[in-house]
């Protein structure tokens, strides 16, 4: 046997260790890597399956939420067509007061509207006390005047 071949022999022992540590070490990083995979594939179910809790918990909650706004809504009424008493009024949202120096706000001033034009025009008695709150919201297109939203107390 010549040194040629026990050389070779020798290298092909050494590169044999070497191919197998890379194939252990590579074997841990896959496995590892792997693991990991599963890992996130099962975070990701549960934030699928928490994700679909929350639209449906979204979805019930906007159903609720519509459903109290309709109740709300049905103590509002939006009058059109009273005519703003005076030019200042409309710029600055308020008036005087009857006697003349106290100002009164603009909901103070829609309230009295509505009181008037519920006796005037449709011979209802109304007190301040029957009305939770009102104010001129904006006016449309075809409206001469803007609007009052008036909630009424219940």
């Amino acid at each position: 046997m010549d040194i040629e071949d026990v050389v070779q022999r020798a290298m092909r022992k050494e590169f044999e260790l070497f191919r197998q540590d890379i194939m252990k070490m590579l074997d841990e990083k896959f496995n590892a890597l792997n693991k990991r995979i599963v890992d996130q594939d099962k975070c990701i179910e549960s934030l699928k399956n928490e994700n679909i809790e929350l639209h449906k918990q979204l979805d019930v909650q906007a159903s609720r939420l519509d459903e109290f706004e309709t109740h709300t809504r049905m103590e509002n009424l939006i009058i059109k067509g009273i005519p703003e008493q005076t030019y200042a009024e409309r710029a600055a949202g308020s008036t005087e007061g009857a006697d003349g120096r106290t100002p009164v706000s603009s909901q103070q001033a829609a309230e009295a509207a509505v009181i008037t034009f519920c006796h005037d025009k449709l011979n209802l008695s109304l007190s301040p006390q029957d009305i939770s709150s009102a104010h001129c919201i904006k006016k449309g297109p075809k409206d001469g005047s803007r609007p009052i939203l008036v909630w009424f107390s219940s």
